[in-house]
């Protein structure tokens, strides 16, 4: 376009050069011999050159403007680029990791501070991202219906995927649907509608998975500090998530207020000899999350529960399970290192 722009200037100053050298001649008696001779003549000639050239330069001052204007807004574009790069990934990590932790411990996580302060920080980041998304569809709409050398220019530069209609609706209702359970639980509402918005915020899993393949994909990333992101991000996630079922499975097997007679948590309370633990209004969440993971990382590192033995049948598919998570685990471990 500055190209352009620029041989638009050259060509219609020479234009202007042209008629101004034309002005000079075909009048009186010398028209058909072209240019007027003589000293006023000359100077006449020379007086328009000298605004013609004035008139280039202020083309040439101005093209220089654009040119730093779209330079700043270049680099600002750039500048907000590596800082999405940089914020959404571990954004989308602590959606990856709380997700189970609001099914689990549901009280915990609706009523304390910190998670809903996380929620808050991770929701008004994505709504940044939804009005960033929305308004960068919008410029290419435009420049679809603009000349067709700079739309076309401006699609070629476009690498990103479209964001579409779907999509924004579906951030809006992860938002919406999360900030909603919430509120009708602390008004004293039901549940359900909390544990609802957990399965529509395990769309940024999808998310995540694959703002990481882009990340993969990008020739600026860090290769090694992806990859030891990465290897941190699946070693604990997947027995975050086993310990997480953990609870949710001994919960489902609670007898009213207290644990199931033989369940994996009464067997515990017995193996550290803390009595308290048999009542699950007794503990805090930051227990209930220590004695899942003790679950968790006992199956999956293959060393076993120790004195608890699996009783209930819901406990014992499940362990048949964490055999086969155990499987890829170390699959995957072993072939990153």
């Amino acid at each position: 376009r500055l190209l352009g722009l620029r041989a638009h200037g050259a060509a219609e100053a020479a234009v202007k050069t042209k008629g101004i050298l034309l002005w000079g001649g075909g009048r009186g008696g010398d028209a058909g011999r072209g240019l007027r001779t003589g000293p006023k003549a000359k100077e006449r000639v020379q007086w328009k050159k000298i605004l013609v050239a004035d008139d280039a330069g202020e083309d040439a001052g101005e093209d220089e403007a654009r040119r730093v204007k779209r330079e700043a807004a270049a680099e600002l574009e750039d500048r907000v680029a590596r800082f999405y790069k940089l914020v959404r990934l571990p954004i989308l990590a602590y959606e990856q990791l709380a997700i189970p932790l609001r099914l689990a411990f549901a009280v915990p996580m609706i009523e304390k501070p910190l998670p809903i302060a996380l929620d808050v920080a991770a929701d008004l980041f994505e709504l940044a991202i939804v009005v960033h998304s929305v308004r960068r569809e919008f410029q290419l709409h435009q420049l679809a219906h603009a000349p067709g050398h700079l739309a076309r220019a401006t699609a070629d530069d476009e690498d990103e995927p479209p964001y579409t209609l779907g999509q924004l609706l579906l951030d809006l209702l992860t938002v919406a649907v999360l900030v909603g359970g919430r509120l009708v639980f602390l008004l004293g509402g039901p549940k359900w509608l909390w544990m609802i918005a957990q399965v529509v915020r395990a769309s940024r899993v999808r998310q995540l998975m694959s703002f990481m393949g882009q990340l993969n994909a990008d020739l600026t990333t860090n290769v090694t500090v992806f990859a030891i992101f990465k290897f941190a991000l699946v070693v604990f996630s997947v027995p975050h998530w086993v310990g997480c079922m953990w609870w949710i499975i001994c919960e489902y097997n609670a007898d009213g207020g207290s644990f199931a007679v033989g369940s994996w948590p009464v067997q515990y309370a017995m193996l550290v000899g803390r009595g308290e633990l048999f009542e699950p209004a007794h503990t805090d969440g930051i227990q209930r999350y220590i004695m899942s993971q003790y679950m968790s990382w006992s199956g999956v590192t293959s060393t076993g529960y120790g004195s608890i033995s699996l009783v209930k049948q819901s406990e014992v598919w499940f362990g048949i399970l964490i055999i086969l998570v155990q499987i890829v685990f170390y699959a995957f471990v072993l072939g990153t290192l």
